[in-house]
């Protein structure tokens, strides 16, 4: 997995760990990101749209000891109250496991003695790729930190192991929008292809704040699969369908049938009972305050909606959703 050109520094002698470990801080962040089409049914292999959300961003920061044998490695994380070793006694906490994963898999467990300190302004819980932000903010801070020279595509695998202790079985569209930070089709076991509007497109994500765990709206929407499978698996067709001319107008930048399909998108996974009365009157706000279209974004059940809306429209639109959302973010994919 390690190129011919990284530093593994777990064969390093002490002499040699005192003269080449790092001295100085390192810090990397990495964005957020929003499901613009066919959330739900990229878990089960089908592809989904997903595109960076710059304006939200984890930030890794790692601060080196005088020494790398002092036994003092730690995770720093004030916005969930955590100050934590990062030995074996302190492994039941997930964010701490998922640090101990990737130093593990870094093969660095038994040399890293540094701090590791994490923040981040992604609302937990909503559909946005909090915990995919962060692990990749923190191996990409660990990669420039001690010049492992990843590639980015290693650095989405690292990211999508952490994700299965995070969420059990994730689709990997979170890690690899968020590694590459760009818009993508992504469908598992297939080479993910990345898209590009001729022209800029503004979108409005706004926050129900409801919280909507992943891993539990995971849980719920298979349960439900499994007990309809005939009309979860047309809806998920039909979805496809969609995903497949969502590829095509997000290329050509046609404003309007994104618009569209992301009204029928939403439509299906609300006929699923993905959606909730706050998020509806979300879309529906958007709709009626000029938006061409609006859907649920992530894993419902609460969460974000997102809305497409032309230049001359989103001042209206965002006023709109301000009124009624904990939290509204204008971005602009281009």
């Amino acid at each position: 997995m390690f190129n011919n050109h990284m530093v593994n520094y777990s064969n390093y002698t002490q002499v040699q760990l005192l003269v080449n470990y790092p001295v100085t801080s390192t810090t990397s962040t990495a964005p957020a990101k929003f499901i613009l089409f066919g959330e739900h049914a990229v878990v089960y292999g089908y592809p989904s749209i997903a595109c960076p959300l710059l304006q939200l961003k984890s930030t890794a920061k790692i601060t080196p000891h005088c020494s790398p044998q002092n036994n003092h490695s730690r995770i720093i994380a004030p916005d969930i109250n955590l100050v934590s070793s990062l030995d074996k006694s302190n492994r039941k906490h997930k964010l701490v496991k998922v640090i101990n994963t990737i130093l593990n898999s870094l093969n660095i467990t038994t040399t890293f003695k540094d701090s590791i300190h994490v923040v981040s302004d992604i609302p937990l819980s909503s559909g946005l790729g909090s915990s995919a932000s962060i692990s990749t903010a923190v191996i990409k801070a660990l990669n420039n930190h001690l010049n492992l020279n990843l590639t980015t595509e290693q650095i989405n695998k690292f990211v999508y192991e952490t994700e299965v202790i995070q969420h059990g079985s994730p689709s990997g569209v979170d890690n690899t929008v968020i590694a590459y930070e760009k818009p993508i089709l992504y469908q598992k076991d297939y080479p993910t292809e990345a898209l590009s509007p001729p022209v800029p497109l503004l979108f409005i994500v706004a926050n129900s704040g409801t919280p909507s765990s992943t891993f539990n709206s995971i849980n719920k929407f298979t349960k439900n699969y499994k007990n309809n499978k005939r009309v979860y698996d047309t809806a998920m067709q039909n979805i496809t369908e969609i995903v497949r001319e969502g590829k095509n107008a997000f290329n050509s930048g046609d404003y309007k049938l994104l618009g569209q399909l992301m009204n029928q998108n939403h439509e299906i996974l609300d006929a699923l009972g993905v959606t909730t009365q706050l998020t509806n009157i979300l879309v529906k706000t958007s709709l009626e305050s000029g938006a061409l279209g609006a859907k649920i974004s992530g894993a419902g059940y609460g969460g974000n909606i997102v809305a497409i809306t032309e230049k001359e429209h989103y001042q209206e639109v965002s006023s709109a959703l301000a009124k009624i959302s904990s939290h509204t973010i204008i971005t602009q994919i281009s």
